[in-house]
């Protein structure tokens, strides 16, 4: 089966650290019931470790770039920790803009600078994720920094200018909001914000975590997402929820409850048709195991290798591990 996409963790380096953040705070251990062949070492969940080396832009430009090409990838997005704390980001972008492959990266957009979006708009992206979960003060308080907001909107504008001025409609621009404790009532504004950016679409995420510690007002945030829905709906502007689509407030409530349960699993692809790439070059699966690297073997060699297809028994036989409970990639019918 050919790989369809690949997201490539460009770094873990970040300059934020926000509280609800995959990549700093949660816990996503893979299940201690899924035992893996010995070459398959497990891996730290985005958290670095003694002797870490990033990938070099020459490792990126030079090997995973060509080697995705070679084995029929579609599309490559780009995420992190934060994309663009990479100094050659840009260089990276041009260079994807240069292959065959469909591209695109997420950002919360803090260090977009003019040259940086004109690097964008020139490079075939197709399209970015904004990451904005709220208006200024609620944003900040989530983000933890006092400018986020308006370090985001001035990043924000500098890729629509850019847009603009190359005079096509590529990137697709996307503001991601993670809905979440703290920022049940914002679904309306950002409806509005977002409308009056001129972005293209808004999608509200549900924050996946394996447990949630805060209650989460789930009348509030139905509410507010009906209210930004009918808005959306009255200007013909696109509005998503994920990956519970279209939830009422039953649906959120349990969402955000717990004990974990299978509600709103139905099945699994992604493993199937996608990977990630982190950092290091190391290959993983959705859970977090090392089943090789890109820089030691070719991509195809590991997609197609012993250790991803026991990986790929072990999650048929045992059905979804906890962490597939809530999983932001999970099938839904």
């Amino acid at each position: 089966m050919p790989i369809s996409h690949v997201l490539l963790l460009l770094t873990y380096r970040c300059n934020l650290r926000c509280d609800f953040c995959l990549s700093f705070n949660s816990d996503w251990r893979s299940s201690d019931s899924l035992v893996m062949p010995t070459a398959v070492a497990p891996s730290v969940f985005l958290r670095p470790v003694p002797n870490f080396r990033e990938m070099s832009t020459a490792d990126i430009i030079e090997r995973v770039i060509p080697q995705c090409e070679d084995s029929g990838v579609e599309a490559i997005a780009l995420s992190g920790g934060e994309v663009l704390v990479r100094r050659d980001a840009p260089e990276i972008f041009r260079a994807l803009g240069r292959s065959k492959l469909h591209w695109c990266f997420d950002s919360n957009m803090m260090l977009c600078d003019k040259s940086v979006a004109h690097t964008v708009a020139e490079s075939r992206c197709d399209s970015v994720f904004v990451s904005l979960d709220g208006p200024r003060e609620i944003h900040n308080r989530l983000r933890g920094k006092p400018h986020a907001f308006d370090k985001c909107v001035a990043g924000l504008g500098h890729l629509l200018d850019s847009r603009r001025a190359a005079g096509g409609d590529r990137p697709l621009i996307t503001i991601n909001c993670v809905l979440q404790p703290g920022n049940e009532s914002v679904p309306f504004d950002m409806a509005q914000l977002a409308m009056d950016f001129g972005v293209d679409e808004l999608s509200f995420q549900l924050l996946s975590e394996r447990r949630y510690t805060v209650r989460f007002d789930a009348s509030l945030a139905f509410a507010s997402l009906r209210s930004a829905q009918e808005l959306a709906d009255r200007r013909q502007f696109k509005t998503t929820v994920y990956p519970v689509r279209n939830p009422d407030g039953e649906a959120l409530n349990a969402w955000f409850s717990m004990p974990l349960t299978h509600r709103f699993y139905k099945g699994c692809t992604y493993i199937y048709e996608n990977l990630r790439i982190d950092p290091e070059g190391n290959v993983i699966p959705c859970l977090e195991y090392k089943m090789g690297n890109v820089l030691k073997q070719k991509l195809a060699d590991i997609w197609d290798g012993p250790s991803y297809r026991a990986f790929r028994l072990h999650h048929t036989r045992l059905g979804p591990f906890d962490a597939c409970l809530r999983c932001c990639n999970m099938m839904q019918a």
